[in-house]
């Protein structure tokens, strides 16, 4: 896909915000370098264009990670799916720290998109997947033991739990965790066949009575 193809800016801002966390590293494909001043260059392998510019990355509670490339700013969860996987390791810890418990999951969701779930997280066979699914476990638990937590809490907690995979199988610490919440929410809510909280206790293999 088109939108899924890095550039040189893409490169840029992948390095500056991976700095956040500590991270050193280069998309593949491209060779980039900044300086304490923040002045970066990038080059593509490819095609040997370079780009000059100056990069200012930071993280804005609330919003998420940002990072400035020259005149355009950028949002990690706008980056290409290639930049996103790499940064979503290092990335994940700041985002499970915004107080909003709503707010942090959709941003770790859209940071996540078409990455975590699936096969990446039932797997967990990198140190990379492992936290990141450990990650969306922490998420999902902290969603659903908000008290109460809120609806958009409940809808946001499937999408968590498919991104959470194997750190949420069944006969894990967090697995039991949540079974208890659900069964606990489930005994005072009133939800519909096709509630969000209903789908969620279907998945961890109960329903309502």
């Amino acid at each position: 896909m088109a939108s899924d193809r890095i550039t040189t800016r893409h490169a840029i801002a992948t390095v500056a915000l991976a700095r956040l966390s500590g991270a050193s590293s280069s998309p593949a494909g491209f060779a980039v370098s900044i300086d304490a001043d923040g002045r970066a260059r990038a080059m593509s392998d490819r095609t040997g264009v370079a780009l000059h510019a100056e990069v200012q990355a930071r993280w804005v509670s609330g919003r998420g990670f940002l990072c400035r490339v020259g005149e355009v700013e950028l949002s990690a969860e706008a980056l290409p799916r290639e930049s996103r996987r790499t940064l979503l390791p290092g990335l994940l810890p700041t985002i499970e720290a915004e107080p909003e418990p709503v707010r942090a999951a959709e941003m770790a969701l859209a940071l996540a998109r078409g990455i975590a779930g699936g096969a990446t997280a039932t797997a967990m066979e990198s140190p990379e997947d492992r936290a990141i699914a450990c990650g969306f476990a922490r998420l999902l638990l902290r969603v659903l033991t908000a008290d109460p937590p809120a609806a958009r809490a409940v809808e946001l907690a499937l999408q968590l739990y498919e991104a959470a995979g194997a750190a949420v199988a069944s006969g894990t610490p967090e697995r039991l965790l949540i079974e208890e919440r659900v069964a606990e929410l489930m005994r005072h809510a009133l939800p519909g066949a096709a509630s969000p909280l209903a789908w969620l206790a279907a998945r961890l293999g109960f329903a309502a009575s």
